[in-house]
């Protein structure tokens, strides 16, 4: 094999090999926006969070439309959180996928409660 056939062959292979690396990494992104971040991560790490805009996957459990605070609990495999939203609530049973940002609602002493804050959709 010539000089130039050898440079040739190792530009095909670095190509191929970008190639493979961006599909990983697209993979990964995606499957991480459709599966979202596990809730038990969100309150573990809530401070990681709360400028982010992250999405979670579950089970709507319950629901509750207060006069001014409409909320309801999403449960994952591993944990449940309670997301505050504007829009109607979902239907209890129903998979959802909310998009949005953690937010500390209350803090006493070392204990802290925090909240899932969905983001409003944008009129399109």
């Amino acid at each position: 094999m010539t000089v130039v056939g050898t440079i040739e062959m190792r530009k095909w292979v670095v190509v191929a090999l970008l190639l493979i690396a961006g599909g990983v990494a697209g993979g990964w992104y995606f499957y991480h926006q459709w599966r979202g971040t596990p809730i038990t991560e969100l309150l573990r790490y809530p401070r990681q969070y709360e400028v982010n805009l992250v999405s979670i996957r579950g089970k709507v459990v319950d629901r509750t439309s207060l006069l001014v605070l409409k909320y309801f609990t999403v449960r994952d495999e591993k944990g449940e959180i309670k997301v505050v939203t504007e829009r109607s609530l979902p239907v209890v049973g129903e998979i959802v996928r909310v998009k949005g940002r953690i937010r500390e609602a209350l803090a006493i002493g070392n204990s802290g409660y925090v909240v899932f804050m969905e983001e409003p959709e944008r009129p399109r």
